[in-house]
């Protein structure tokens, strides 16, 4: 797997021209630099991590550890699953690929449809008098739309002493590795908010949403199914033996969320597109450097009668 790096682009950024600034003349007697009227006055540079990347490693010393897996490579994906609560409890991270280059102007891509929750179809009695009742398939399917996709952002600002004094590999691993794990804690956010917004729905039209064993009886699910995230209210969350539950069930905590919720998180999908956007910016005269990350992500609940908030 290639390594996520951005040292080539924070490297381009440092020493690119503005974009208002082209070059006149090129190798003539008369060569130099004019200004573009109505062109950007930031010098800038792109790159994209995708998600099978690599992730670098902080260099480990005796004076300092690295919460990083050790004597591994993990690749973005890896790190983002190994960090958010929602993947953790079952969830699935769906990448999205980047459309191909297109071989002629008309040419078509058709992306990843949807992601679909199976159930099982429910048998009953049934002869000539009493025929059976048709019922619909038991899936539920929830679009992936890009145009519905939410897109996310993060920025830091490097100084020229931040850049100085801190070794350019060393640089490069925090980067990256805050990108992965704040992508980790953004699919939190993105995925409980939309649990949170389905289940006002339901409770709005009159179904009850305080997790029960009932309720989870009646969607045919398994114990071991059953996963459980309290957020900041710490709502029904109890402690035994160094364990956290929510009525018995094994539960994690995230920042991410003030409720708790209660579910089957293998029913949850999260969409995220495999190109994370990388611009680094020359932002001032000493060199100073912006970088701003973009990432799209959207949350998949087909069925969100599988999840349920805090038991009463």
């Amino acid at each position: 797997m290639p390594q996520a790096s951005i040292l080539s682009t924070l490297t381009r950024a440092s020493r690119a021209l503005p974009a208002n600034i082209t070059l006149k003349n090129p190798g003539q007697p008369n060569e130099g630099y004019q200004r573009l009227p109505g062109a950007s006055a930031v010098a800038a540079s792109r790159s994209t991590l995708y998600l099978t990347d690599t992730v670098p490693r902080l260099p480990q010393t005796t004076t300092r550890a690295v919460a990083q897996p050790a004597g591994e490579s993990e690749s973005l994906a890896m790190a983002i699953t190994r960090r958010s609560r929602v993947a953790q409890a079952g969830a699935r991270i769906i990448p999205i690929d980047l459309a191909p280059a297109p071989g002629n102007p008309t040419a078509l891509w058709k992306r990843a449809g949807g992601f679909t929750v199976l159930s099982g179809a429910t048998f009953a009695e049934g002869d000539d008098v009493s025929p059976l009742v048709a019922q619909e398939l038991p899936a539920s399917t929830e679009d992936i739309d890009l145009d519905l996709m939410g897109q996310y952002g993060v920025r830091f600002e490097l100084s020229r002493r931040d850049q100085k004094h801190t070794p350019p590999e060393e640089l490069d691993a925090k980067i990256v590795a805050g990108i992965a794990y704040g992508i980790a804690e953004l699919l939190d956010r993105v995925a409980l908010a939309k649990i949170s917004s389905a289940l006002d729905v339901l409770e709005n039209a009159g179904t009850v949403t305080a997790f029960d064993f009932a309720s989870a009886a009646t969607k045919g699910l398994r114990f071991n199914e059953l996963r459980a995230i309290v957020g900041t209210d710490g709502a029904g969350v109890t402690v035994d033996n160094g364990s956290l539950y929510v009525s018995g069930i094994p539960a994690e905590m995230t920042g991410e969320h003030a409720d708790t919720f209660v579910g089957a998180f293998d029913r949850l999908g999260v969409a995220v597109m495999d190109d994370i956007r990388v611009l680094v910016e020359r932002t001032r005269l000493d060199g100073g450097l912006a970088v701003t990350c973009w990432c799209d992500v959207m949350a998949l609940t087909p069925d969100p009668e599988f999840f349920w908030g805090a038991p009463l």
